[in-house]
């Protein structure tokens, strides 16, 4: 018996009809969900501006606090990084690294500054000391934890942030030792942050 073959549904269809989902539900659940989909859909798509857009317009649909509103997040930062905004991708990137204890890792991987106008531009993003912070933590672990603290510590002088980077701090220096208890780092796999990096 001859199998039958599912019709192949063109993905702008699926936006269509995502977008009158979306117009026409009246629960707060099922909104996020249908706004997922269209932000997913258009990223996979490549309509990355549209992708921004449609995150940008519809933030104030987030009211459940589940995670969507950071996946929707995620897709919005992957979007702004594919068209080389990079302040405002890891401005975002910081944003779920903050909230989001589930995409926390992703965001912390996603996250990488390419150079000190984007760096900057970045910082100039935040709204809040907690942002700021949370911004230079980030760096801290990729690039200089000293630079950090310090910049953390005139923000924010009782910052628990300033003692996890500490605690980085001290085992980068174990790291450093050639002796039976400690070994030392084979290499990182972060590229050193440099004010003459080009943008990728």
């Amino acid at each position: 018996e001859e199998e039958k073959k599912e019709p192949i549904i063109e993905i702008a269809s699926q936006i269509e009809g995502g977008q009158k989902f979306l117009t026409n539900a009246k629960d707060d659940f099922m909104k996020e969900r249908y706004l997922f989909q269209l932000i997913r859909l258009n990223y996979f798509s490549a309509n990355y501006e549209n992708a921004i857009k449609i995150y940008n317009d519809n933030k104030s649909i987030f009211k459940t606090g589940n995670s969507i509103q950071w996946r929707c997040m995620g897709y919005a930062a992957a979007a702004y990084n594919k068209q080389k905004n990079y302040s405002q991708a890891n401005y975002l990137y910081s944003l779920i690294y903050l909230g989001s204890e589930q995409q926390k890792r992703s965001a912390y991987l996603s996250f990488h500054p390419q150079d000190d106008k984007d760096w900057n531009a970045c910082l100039a993003l935040a709204k809040s000391t907690k942002e700021k912070t949370t911004l230079w933590q980030l760096f801290g672990l990729y690039f200089d934890a000293h630079k950090a603290i310090d910049e953390i510590y005139k923000l924010d002088p009782k910052s628990e942030q300033i003692d996890l980077l500490l605690v980085r701090l001290v085992n980068t220096e174990e790291d450093n030792f050639d002796d039976v208890v400690f070994r030392p780092r084979k290499e990182k796999q972060i590229e050193p942050y440099t004010t003459n990096k080009q943008s990728l």
